[in-house]
């Protein structure tokens, strides 16, 4: 006995009047492939849903780790201008301390000169 475009039909009308059926009749027609499919796709759409939120917050941890070393370069940079201005002060007391030096090997000349000739008065 053929199945008619009538029976097709008829079989959509009845299916219509009873919704219950179709989920049998999807058992009977389907693979198991397609029938797990909308449950597949319902974990995918929730995987997605995580992974979304994940990037969201390393979205956040990435923004503020880049203002932390935005604020780290900026005191690095003070610090680099602060050890530049030290330096340049080390080398002008070492300039003179040279020059005291100098001076004092000068003046214990000067004092053993002047000690020689209170020793000979």
């Amino acid at each position: 006995m053929p199945f008619t475009v009538e029976d097709f039909r008829d079989l959509l009308r009845i299916l219509e009047e009873h919704p219950e059926w179709r989920t049998e009749l999807r058992r009977w027609v389907l693979s198991e492939e397609l029938l797990r499919l909308p449950l597949m796709v319902q974990e995918l759409v929730e995987i997605q849903r995580r992974s979304e939120q994940r990037l969201a917050r390393t979205e956040e941890q990435i923004g503020r780790i880049a203002q932390a070393q935005e604020a780290l370069t900026r005191r690095m940079d003070t610090l680099a201008h602060r050890m530049d201005a030290l330096a340049q002060a080390q080398e002008t007391l070492t300039r003179r301390m040279d020059t005291l030096a100098h001076r004092m090997d000068a003046l214990a000349q000067a004092q053993e000169t002047l000690t020689r000739r209170v020793d000979t008065l």
